[in-house]
């Protein structure tokens, strides 16, 4: 009997470590479909990315908390995709218009009642 019992329990956690795995493929495969959108800054366009949850509440929450150039070092990277480099040659008012604009658009977003019913918020 505990040969057939560890055998079946064997069983279940194979299924259930594969479940877990396609769970993740199919996480990383939505991540990559992430909504994006676009600022225009003079006759520049740049793409803009809604960050993973993880990082959301820090990212608003330093928004009151550091000036613009820390902001920016510490979050442009994964709201544009610039490397640290890119970010120190920027300017003050460059870095003010990508982050307004960021947050204009992720505040429309948030309050689109088909966006949120879709999430299951009330």
């Amino acid at each position: 009997m505990t040969g057939v019992l560890s055998e079946g329990l064997a069983k279940v956690g194979q299924a259930l470590k594969e479940k877990k795995e396609k769970n993740i493929q199919n996480a990383l495969k939505l991540q990559e479909m992430c909504e994006t959108f676009e600022v225009k800054v003079g006759s520049s366009e740049f793409t803009a990315f809604i960050p993973p949850m993880v990082l959301e509440t820090e990212i608003w929450d330093d928004l009151g908390k550091l000036d613009h150039e820390e902001y920016a070092k510490k979050h442009f990277e994964v709201l544009y995709g610039f490397p640290p480099e890119t970010i120190e040659k920027m300017n003050r008012k460059t870095v003010s218009i990508l982050t307004k604009a960021y947050f204009e658009y992720y505040g429309k977003v948030m309050k689109d009642r088909s966006f949120l019913d879709s999430m299951g918020s009330e």
